[in-house]
């Protein structure tokens, strides 16, 4: 008997801080239509072997979370996702309420989850892109 897979709020482990750049990558072999499903405290980019598919900005809010979703249609074969996240952090504005960073995800077939974001998901700060660029944006905009 197979195990329901349950998407989860992950993180990576180490302390990133805000206005902070992560990925999260995996491996998958699927094909056809599929359904991918997507929040993340704040900013994603989805990217399927090295091409950019979606993304999307300040859906999530602690409390009540928005998540997005869309249609892929894939040739059969293994594939590599990569989601990018930014997280801002910050102190909150009028489409964003300050979080716990995270990011939630399932790729879906026929009502199924095939994969999902849990503890097993690699993760790291990215490397690409410059982090921390501005730790005390928010403190200097209060006076």
């Amino acid at each position: 008997m197979m195990r329901k897979l349950t998407p989860q709020w992950i993180w990576v482990k180490e302390d990133i801080g805000i206005n902070s750049y992560t990925e999260f990558v995996f491996d998958y072999e699927t094909g056809g239509e599929s359904v991918f499903k997507i929040a993340a405290d704040s900013d994603y980019a989805l990217f399927i072997d090295d091409n950019y598919i979606n993304g999307g900005a300040y859906h999530y809010y602690p409390d009540t979370y928005v998540i997005d979703q869309f249609l892929l249609s894939l040739n059969p074969g293994k594939h590599h996702f990569k989601i990018l996240i930014y997280y801002d952090g910050g102190s909150g504005n009028m489409s964003y309420k300050k979080g716990e960073p995270g990011l939630y995800f399932s790729l879906e077939k026929d009502d199924e989850i095939l994969v999902c974001s849990n503890e097993n998901i690699l993760s790291k700060k990215s490397d690409k892109y410059i982090s921390n660029h501005n730790e005390k944006r928010s403190e200097e905009h209060t006076s």
